[in-house]
């Protein structure tokens, strides 16, 4: 690639931004420019009233802003600027939300350096990248291969599975409000909110208001 890239690497584990720093500035793949580590979404964006970068490494599950939010802003700020996730995180909801949002390449992190450099060499030429192990459309999808993460346990895949308004309701219930307060709140039936409240409850694999609040405290509500 004949123009040196401007880079950064948003993610929350500092050790790995540091190691794949080190990397990309030691290999002579890619002319890099700059590298600058951002450990949270806040710090990131701010950053973006200087001088923008050419490239983006972007986690999703950061401590403060979903990184798919992240892709939205940034697409407002500049569509010039390229954006390759960069996560543990292989769902295809995860997937397609991302690409759809401006996201040129998905890349996991249990892939190889390699792949990341075929991944940045694709979208630097206008191309979109999926990893391996990264699909958009799965047939005959098999829930025990969705991920090498506990699926019952992993806040980030838990508070992904949930709808919008499964989200909304969820947040209410952790403020103690009945069915009918909600149902009021939201301009919807106390049986809609009764339909939403076992569908929840499936989902987070809870069966009970006690564990259901408990596990809503564990996703950190923040983060929805």
């Amino acid at each position: 690639m004949s123009k040196s890239l401007s880079i950064c690497i948003v993610d929350d584990h500092p050790i790995f931004c540091i190691a794949l720093k080190h990397i990309l500035e030691q290999t002579d793949i890619v002319a890099c420019r700059i590298i600058r580590c951002f450990y949270n979404g806040k710090d990131f964006m701010d950053s973006l009233v200087g001088e923008l970068p050419d490239l983006v490494l972007l986690d999703l599950n950061l401590p403060d802003i979903h990184g798919a939010e992240i892709i939205q802003e940034v697409q407002k700020i500049s569509k010039s600027i390229d954006i390759i996730i960069l996560t543990s995180y292989s769902q295809e909801k995860l997937v397609k939300d991302c690409m759809q949002n401006g996201a040129a390449g998905y890349v996991l992190k249990n892939n190889t350096f390699e792949e990341l450099i075929e991944a940045i060499k694709a979208v630097k030429i206008g191309e979109s990248y999926l990893g391996k192990g990264v699909r958009l459309f799965k047939r005959n999808f098999d829930v025990r291969h969705e991920s090498s993460f506990d699926l019952q346990g992993d806040a980030f895949h838990l508070a992904n599975k949930l709808t919008k308004r499964e989200k909304e309701i969820l947040t209410l219930i952790v403020d103690a409000k009945t069915n009918k307060q909600i149902a009021n709140h939201l301009y919807i039936s106390d049986q809609t909110v009764g339909v939403h409240r076992k569908n929840i409850m499936r989902k987070l694999a809870v069966n009970n208001t006690a564990s259901l609040i408990k596990k809503a405290l564990e996703l950190q509500m923040s983060k929805f």
